[in-house]
């Protein structure tokens, strides 16, 4: 597996407060990594670590093998930070070629119109930023993010300031990049964005890793059976998993797999109950984030 991101016991303290500890990670190359966790949990901080805007005070990193905070390192990542300000007097395009020059190229105007159609702004080159909406200079942000097409591209709440439209159209835009080779660290509290994006998923809490791995791994092979069936017991379903009687009447059973799913069925018709209802669900992301946020231990999927 090839590594674009690589962390071992990465710390980061602010006097005797805890930033981050022992941050240990594995983003491999070409996924779409999802980093959440709630408000101070750390996040933001690792995040400043990874692009260099902070020195570590333990561990270390790499990014595609060179260490974090080098010029090598700089070179081959993007960062849109979540609080972006930007000059509001010139036009986009201008705008887009100065940044680039502040990152080292020097971009033409191919380069810079190619830029500004991939984030959806092309119509708008000309117009000064003052007229831009908060998506529309969100998206603004992003394309200065990827004119040098970096190989690595940190987004810290990439699509806080959007509408659905917007963020349906960075997340299509993700997945183009993704088909490209492009490695995305994506640092997000909005777990459906997070769910639909990632293949691979690390959880912080207290600054400190509690789960990672791929979303496969980590939301597990467990399928949650909703029914509703009539005369049953509780009981009768205990050797499928843990039942639990909900208010309304129906019954909540926990299956190791969905094998088990039509089994589950059938005991029910044997045990002579007319069955109303049954829906399975796997778990969700929001389960596993509520899950691991709120209770104490680690989880580790690989990672």
């Amino acid at each position: 597996m090839s590594i674009a991101v690589e962390t071992h016991g990465l710390t980061k303290f602010y006097g005797r407060a805890r930033g981050c500890q022992n941050i240990s990670l594995t983003v491999p190359a070409g996924s779409i990594f999802g980093f959440l966790g709630p408000n101070g949990a750390g996040k933001s901080t690792l995040v400043k670590l990874l692009t260099g805007l902070l020195e570590p005070t333990a561990g270390s990193g790499t990014i595609f093998g060179h260490p974090i905070g080098s010029r090598q390192a700089k070179a081959l990542l993007g960062f849109l930070p979540e609080h972006y300000r930007m000059p509001e007097w010139p036009k986009a395009i201008d705008l887009l070629g100065h940044y680039g020059r502040l990152a080292g190229v020097e971009p033409n105007r191919e380069r810079l119109m190619a830029v500004l159609e991939q984030v959806g702004l092309l119509e708008v080159a000309k117009r000064p930023v003052s007229t831009f909406s908060n998506g529309m200079r969100q998206r603004l942000a992003l394309g200065a993010a990827l004119l040098h097409r970096p190989r690595l591209l940190i987004l810290d709440e990439p699509t806080a300031a959007l509408d659905p439209l917007g963020r349906r159209f960075v997340r299509t835009l993700l997945r183009d990049l993704q088909a490209e080779g492009v490695t995305i660290f994506l640092n997000s509290h909005l777990l459906a964005e997070l769910e639909q994006l990632c293949d691979h998923l690390a959880v912080i809490r207290s600054g400190q890793i509690v789960a990672s791995g791929s979303m496969a791994e980590l939301a597990g092979r467990e399928v949650e059976v909703t029914l509703r069936a009539e005369p049953l017991a509780p009981e009768r379903l205990a050797a499928f998993g843990p039942v639990t009687a909900l208010p309304d009447g129906r019954l909540r059973v926990l299956l190791p797999d969905e094998t088990r799913v039509p089994d589950l069925a059938a005991a029910i018709i044997q045990a002579g109950a007319r069955l109303h209802e049954l829906v399975p669900r796997h778990r969700s992301l929001e389960d596993l984030f509520v899950d691991l946020v709120t209770a104490p231990g680690e989880v580790s999927a690989g990672g």
